[in-house]
């Protein structure tokens, strides 16, 4: 695991990426990598496009990097230009906006420990529940749930990361998460203290 740096030393090695030091730029790489790769699995829960998309967007900072006009935004930068990746995808295969997850996609997700503290604190039968209610989500609705529960990111950074409001990205929590409540509820979860257990769980 990369230990997240201070702001100082983010700030020196974007320095040094910026005038041309390939180590400095590889360094950041792997700083960020994780991060944005869990986002992208989270979004798509497909490993392969996830490692695609990953790529793709450490190869666009590396290209893009003197565009950066705030090192301390550059984790919200990053995620921005991985969400902008992910849409591009889906609006290209819009069969796939809402996703339907192969069992062994399922598994990994899972086992590996992607979606962390499920395999431990609820029953697997639960926690497959819960991410398949999660992937039928609209792509709007998954992305503004791991922002904003996973990531911990304001309404003020979501609304710049997915390029909306900040009402509409307070409204597409909302809606979100009821819609999330009435997949559960469908599938026998239906207790409000439970649903609000396993968004903790997803957060």
């Amino acid at each position: 695991m990369v230990v997240s740096m201070e702001n100082n030393a983010l700030e020196e090695l974007v320095t040094k990426a910026r005038n041309g030091c390939r180590d400095s730029m590889g360094l950041l790489c792997k700083q960020f990598q994780d991060e944005v790769g869990r986002y992208v699995y989270r979004l798509t829960l497909n490993r392969d496009l996830a490692e695609d998309i990953r790529q793709e967007t450490l190869l666009q900072m590396c290209k893009s990097l003197k565009d950066l006009r705030d090192v301390n935004n550059i984790r919200a930068w990053l995620l921005k230009t991985a969400w902008g990746k992910t849409m591009n995808h889906y609006r290209s295969d819009k069969k796939h906006r809402y996703m339907s997850i192969h069992e062994n996609n399922l598994v990994d997700a899972i086992e590996n420990k992607r979606f962390e503290g499920l395999q431990t604190l609820v029953s697997k039968e639960i926690a497959e529940t819960l991410v398949q209610s999660i992937s039928k989500l609209k792509i709007k609705e998954r992305s503004v749930l791991i922002l904003r529960c996973y990531e911990n990111r304001s309404y003020a950074e979501i609304a710049s990361i997915m390029s909306c409001s900040e009402t509409a990205a307070r409204i597409q929590f909302f809606r979100a998460k009821n819609n999330l409540k009435g997949k559960l509820q469908k599938k026998g979860i239906a207790t409000q203290a439970m649903f609000l257990g396993l968004l903790g769980l997803f957060g």
